[in-house]
Parts: C-alpha cells; structure tokens; sequence
C-alpha cells in the first residue's frame, strides 16, 4: 500500500496562485455612477433648474420727479458752507444741528432735517424729499435754513453772511451831576431823597402814544424792533451809583453781536431803576430806529440806481434808432 501511494501521481491545482483585486473607487471611475438620483458622492442630486433673473431697483417716479427738481432749485451754491459761514460769524456753534436719517427701501432713500439756535422750528423735518444720496440731502436742508434766515432778517438779501456795521450814535454828553451826600448823612437824614436842583436826574424821554391813547413804553418797544431788524434782544446791565442809593447807572447790550459795537444807551445817575431802564430803551430805540432808516435809504438809493440804470439803457436805444433813421434819410436825399 504505502508503495502504491508513493507512485500515484501528485495532482497540481489549476487556480492561479493570486486573485486580481480592484477597488471600489477604481470600479466607479470605469463604469460611472449608478443612475440612483445621487452623485458619485452618494450625495442625492439636485433638480437642476434654470437661474433667478435679478429682479431690478426702481424708484417711484413721484420721488426722482421731486428729488430732481429739489438739485434743480440748489443751483451750484455751496448751501452747507454758507449756511456753516452764517454760524460762525454768528455764534454759538452749537446753534447749528444736522439730524440724516437713512429711509429705508430698495434701494435706500435720505433725508436730512437742520435746526437753528433763532427758531425752534426744523427745516425739512417733513421729509416730503428723499434723495439718492446724503450730500444732496444735506445741502437742501441747509438751502431751506438759509431761505428762512433771509426771509426774517437774519441775512442779507444778496446771499452775505453780515449787515453792514453801524456804529452807535454818539452819547449826548449830559451834565456832570454833584457826587451824593456821604451815606452816614443818608441814613440819619432821607433814606431816598426827592430829587433836587444839584442831583436832578436824568429821566426818560415821553414814550409815544398807542391807538387807544395810551403811553407805551420804550422798553416795549424795543424786542420787537429789534427782532424786525434781525437782531436777539438786547440785556441790560444795571448798578447803583452807591449802596442803598437811589440813583442808577446803566447801558444795554447785544450779548456780543458782532454787528454792533460796545455798549448802546448807557445812562449815568437815573433816579430808580425803573427809569434808568426806560432811559436806556429810548437810547436803544432811537439806535435802532437809525438802523432801520439806514437800511430804508440803502434800498431807495439801490432801486433808483437800477431805475437810472434801465432809463439809459432805453435813452441809448432811442438815440440809436434817431441815428438810424437820419443816416436813412440821409441816403435817400443823396440818391435823389
């Protein structure tokens, strides 16, 4: 037996010794994903639709109307430096505030509103304008300050920042007045003496009558003139000549208006401060009456030169048009 089997023959195998193998990612790149609704990834595809067309910004047609005209009526004036150049010639420079609000829309709207130390009111605050940008925002609603300021007397008509200057009329020199008794005499005597020959005072002017016949005081007189002309009202600074006298010194102000210089209706030895402030309003009051005549004859004086100024210019027509007809007459007698 063990013969046998060492002379059977061996059997060899017909297998190849190693199986060629191939990956997983190799298989997929030759034969391509499965149409299974995903991707190579195995990430579920997405329905491919066409693209969103954008839709495009419009403004209403109302508003760029509007927003047009508002860039139209601002001209090439510089309405934010003029309007900065008025608050510094006229301070406090906190008188002058900008309030930009950003309206909001597709695409974004502005609006700028400005408020003044002379009125409470806010220009532009309605926004009743809305622009594409804050620079023409800003610039109409300085435009519509300046417009006010000029329209109340704050500013010249031709667009300047200052009225002329007018100094003050010159004091009436007035009468020296002898220096009061000593105050020890005062007390012991007349706590407020009656007025005498050697300390008259100086009392104020008769106030004018009002349409009923009353009289109406100078210090009445004055906010009123004075804010016509485009002036703050003026303070008054008053003191007495000596403690517990009856006499009072005085002038009026206007807090340091650059338009006026020093002090205006200063008054000396006023028996009672109620009349040393009236004397001082009719100082004040006569002052700015000279203002107003001013003023008035400047604009006569500047209406008759356009007057002259327009009459020669229709003079020089007519001379014009007599030389033109002499020259044809002229020429006529030659030909014949």
């Amino acid at each position: 037996m063990d013969d046998q089997a060492e002379q059977a023959p061996s059997v060899k195998s017909e297998l190849p010794s190693r199986v060629p193998t191939q990956s997983m990612d190799d298989f997929m790149k030759d034969t391509g994903p499965m149409d299974s609704g995903r991707d190579g990834a195995g990430t579920p595809r997405r329905s491919e639709q066409p693209p969103m067309k954008k839709q495009k910004k419009t403004v209403d047609a109302d508003v760029l109307a509007a927003e047009e005209e508002a860039v139209k009526s601002m001209g090439d004036t510089n309405w934010i430096g003029k309007l900065n150049e008025y608050r510094s010639a006229h301070p406090p420079a906190e008188g002058l505030t900008y309030h930009e609000t950003a309206v909001p829309g597709n695409p974004p709207r502005f609006t700028c509103a400005v408020t003044l130390r002379e009125t409470p009111i806010r220009f532009n605050q309605t926004a009743s304008v809305t622009f594409s940008n804050k620079k023409h925002a800003k610039h109409y609603a300085s435009k519509r300050a300046v417009d006010w300021l000029i329209g109340n007397g704050f500013m010249p008509k031709d667009g300047s920042v200052k009225f002329p200057k007018v100094a003050p009329p010159q004091a009436v020199k007035r009468a020296k007045i002898p220096p009061p008794p000593p105050k020890t005499k005062i007390k012991h005597e007349l706590p407020n003496p009656p007025p005498t020959s050697t300390n008259l005072p100086i009392q104020a002017k008769t106030p004018p009558e009002d349409e009923e016949g009353g009289k109406v005081k100078f210090t009445t007189m004055v906010p009123e003139l004075a804010q016509r002309l485009g002036f703050d009202p003026p303070q008054y600074e008053l003191s007495k000549v000596i403690p517990d006298g009856p006499l009072w010194n005085g002038y009026a102000h206007f807090g340091g208006d650059p338009r006026i210089d020093g002090p205006i209706g200063e008054v000396k030895s006023v028996y009672g401060m109620k009349n040393a402030k009236e004397a001082i309003a009719t100082e004040v009051v006569k002052f700015l009456k000279s203002i107003e005549k001013h003023r008035k004859e400047q604009q006569e004086s500047d209406d008759r030169k356009r007057k002259r100024e327009s009459v020669g210019d229709s003079v020089h027509e007519d001379l014009e048009t007599q030389a033109a007809k002499s020259l044809k007459g002229e020429n006529g007698s030659a030909s014949d």
